[in-house]
């Protein structure tokens, strides 16, 4: 059986190379660069021409088509700068069992993390709050956000439920239910449709590149019209910086941040709102897929290939599911 290398390779030299421009190819080499809970990306070197091919296997979102929904948004960027530029994608599945998004392979220094990067970073996120939304698209819009938030996360909730899986987690989370329902129906209100704006919705520091051009984004899988306050709740809450960094940001650094941004006091109290939402979904999240992932290894839907960073992936998400974390976190609902 061929491995996905020497797959690439085939595609390049039958297919892959003419679509990017090349009427003869010398040399190919390839090599993995990242591997995401939904995404496994290879830099691909033609004749001294970077590539980044990124194979979806996994959807983020409820979309009909992952890839085609990431393109779409990508082109539309395109003007703005500020994520990489996309070649072609290719849904067939007559050489992958994934679909296959071609995109530019951007050269970037080692990220140095301190406050010249929260300021910067202040700046890009505003930025791209600052985008116009795409009109006649596929983006999904959250236009009542803390409302369509909720139902997401139930939505997750009823997954675990549906399989009897994970029955502590079940059990820890079930009292909250009522209290985030409370909490919803409170605060809802506050978050009005007009102020929907282009949301990356995973900015962890490992989705930021540094460029001799300034900061870029990558990995636009999940992103989605919502308040800025997501976007901003997300990037300051303690366990996504504590994921990449070790620690989370100190009351400093968020201020930094923060305030390169310009976030007024309206937007720092949807932000305090929305934060124990935020920890909320990402616990929730990480409980769904360890039952996704568990569930598709019982039916023997994950490639061979692919099994052992499945198993490495459930016992992160299964650690990170520390009962003392999490009642730390969403004790804050009120």
């Amino acid at each position: 059986m061929e491995d996905r290398i020497q797959k690439i390779v085939k595609y390049i030299k039958e297919i892959g190379a003419q679509k990017l421009g090349f009427n003869f190819v010398k040399d190919i080499s390839i090599k993995e660069i990242n591997r995401g809970g939904y995404n496994i990306n290879y830099l691909v070197d033609i004749d001294s021409h970077k590539f980044v091919f990124r194979f979806n296997i996994d959807k983020y979102l409820d979309v009909e088509n992952q890839t085609e929904y990431e393109n779409e948004i990508l082109k539309y960027l395109e003007k703005f700068d500020i994520a990489p530029k996309v070649y072609f994608i290719d849904t067939s599945k007559n050489f992958f069992e994934y679909d296959l998004l071609v995109e530019e392979f951007i050269e970037n220094d080692k990220l140095q993390f301190g406050d010249d990067f929260l300021e910067n970073f202040g700046k890009l996120v505003k930025e791209l709050h600052s985008v116009p939304l795409p009109q006649n698209s596929l983006l999904i819009k959250n236009s009542k956000p803390l409302i369509d938030q909720w139902n997401f996360i139930k939505g997750k909730v009823d997954f675990i439920k549906s399989g009897n899986f994970n029955k502590i987690f079940l059990l820890f989370i079930n009292p909250y239910i009522s209290k985030v329902d409370k909490y919803v129906s409170n605060f809802s209100n506050l978050f009005e449709s007009k102020d929907v704006c282009l949301n990356h919705r995973d900015l962890v520091i490992e989705n930021v590149l540094q460029t001799d051009k300034g900061l870029k984004l990558i990995d636009w899988q999940a992103i989605m019209a919502d308040d800025s306050s997501y976007d901003l709740a997300f990037f300051t809450c303690d366990i996504v910086i504590e994921w990449n960094l070790g620690r989370p940001l100190t009351n400093e650094e968020k201020q930094i941040f923060l305030n390169s941004y310009q976030a007024d006091e309206k937007l720092l109290e949807k932000i305090r709102i929305r934060q124990p939402m935020v920890y909320l979904e990402l616990f929730v999240w990480i409980a769904y897929r360890d039952a996704y992932l568990r569930d598709k290894l019982a039916k023997n839907l994950v490639n061979e290939a692919d099994k052992d960073f499945v198993q490495k992936r459930i016992a992160a998400y299964e650690s990170f599911l520390d009962e003392n974390r999490m009642k730390k976190y969403l004790d804050n609902f009120y």
